[in-house]
């Protein structure tokens, strides 16, 4: 398969990292029993990566999560960023000013790293940074060993799908090179495709390139509610952009569905985007955006989840919907497939063919005990192989601490 082309697990989740023994040889001195001897910085842009800093923290020395987004810019700046949304004036179309802003977070963020550092008595950082865009300076290598997560691959159907052009996304690509890649000592990413994407755009960078999977931001739930009888047939969609999630032909599929399963319901919840014809979509319920609460309300509801996105980096929402025991039936674009197993906790649908998702979707909802083995194999294969503590695993592995475990209190 061509570098950068869909592609799904079938029948496999992807394999667990091997480290690099050499690797692990030179730093097998920065571990201490079953902690990591370092102090954890980890930046976040938004509250995205909660639960990971969360499994990270308890395995270091000392962790600090430092809040790196436009959020921790002074109220002025705040207040004007909101003023220029509102007149349709966005940022991702302002890449100096943005980069600007950017380089402001950076010096603030620096002030408090050199002083968190200070306080641990000059201990040495392991830099972890949840957002590709923070300018990872050379300098940044004087204080710490820098790793950075991200999805984002800079090809041209990022930049179609999330409307940057021309000069504009030329100096983005620039900048992720010139000021992440090159200067970090591992680039992670979530998905399998996303790494190998990422490797293309920079060969000369692919060994710090590595997929270290990902897990649920929803409230966990215990298997006897995950697993509990439905009392309706439901098929879920979530996601925000309703045209980059590919809403338009889910209800095309819900249209052939409900010709077969009587009582069927259809619903998408979510932001659809300002020119998105809502009222074009006559066989789905439109939930809207919904709070967490609610949405996972509604995931205990669900008996199929359906997400036909034309472009993602690493469909999260598709594990969500698994840890709540619900199996999923998704498109094989970027690396949303990468946690269902075909035939076995839902179903990759190659090809947008309505015909062929319809048919697969009724494969699961047509029969009560099918319904049942689908959703008990989503959900132990959702607990055993996708879950925040993985990835923190994976993470660790490649920082040269393998062993560390989790210590609760910390």
């Amino acid at each position: 398969m061509s570098v950068g082309a869909s592609r799904g697990s079938f029948g496999k989740s992807p394999p667990r990292l091997r480290p690099n023994l050499e690797i692990l040889s030179a730093r097998s001195r920065l571990c201490k029993g079953r902690r990591m001897d370092d102090v954890l910085i980890f930046f976040a842009s938004n509250r995205k990566g909660d639960e990971l800093f969360r499994e990270l923290a308890g395995r270091f020395h000392k962790s600090h999560y430092v809040a790196t987004g436009y959020a921790s810019l002074p109220a002025p700046y705040r207040i004007a960023l909101r003023l220029l949304n509102r007149v349709g004036l966005h940022l991702k179309d302002r890449p100096r000013l943005d980069y600007r802003l950017r380089l402001s977070i950076a010096r603030r963020t620096r002030a408090r790293v050199e002083q968190l550092l200070k306080e641990a008595d000059g201990g040495r950082a392991q830099l972890l940074s949840w957002h590709c865009l923070f300018p990872v300076t050379p300098d940044w290598r004087e204080l710490a060993r820098v790793s950075v997560i991200s999805d984002v691959p800079m090809t041209e159907d990022y930049f179609k799908h999330f409307g940057i052009r021309g000069a504009e996304a030329r100096s983005l690509r620039e900048r992720i090179r010139a000021t992440t890649v090159e200067n970090c000592e591992n680039f992670f990413t979530h998905s399998e495709w996303a790494a190998e994407v990422n490797k293309s755009l920079y060969p000369t960078h692919a060994a710090k390139i590595v997929r270290i999977g990902w897990g649920s931001d929803m409230p966990a739930v215990p298997r006897d509610v995950a697993l509990r009888t439905r009392t309706s047939k439901r098929v879920l969609c979530i996601g925000n952009d309703f045209y980059r999630k590919g809403v338009d032909f889910f209800d095309q599929v819900a249209s052939r569905l409900k010709e077969r399963v009587p009582g069927l319901e259809c619903m998408v919840a979510g932001n659809p985007g300002r020119s998105f014809p809502v009222r074009g979509l006559r066989h789905l319920t439109v939930l809207g955006p919904v709070a967490r609460p609610q949405l996972a309300q509604y995931l205990k509801e669900a008996t199929l989840f359906a997400l036909f996105s034309r472009f993602e980096p690493a469909g999260h929402v598709t594990v969500e919907a698994m840890s709540y025991g619900v199996p999923v039936l998704c498109s094989n674009e970027g690396g949303i497939s990468e946690p269902v197993i075909e035939g076995v906790t839902g179903f990759v649908c190659p090809s947008f063919s309505v015909d062929q998702a319809a048919e697969r979707a009724y494969h699961i909802l047509s029969d009560p005990a099918r319904i049942a083995t689908f959703r008990e194999r989503a959900y132990e294969h959702a607990l055993d192989c996708w879950q925040w503590r993985n990835v923190a695993d994976r993470i660790m592995t490649r920082l040269g601490c393998p062993d560390a475990a989790f210590v609760r209190g910390r």
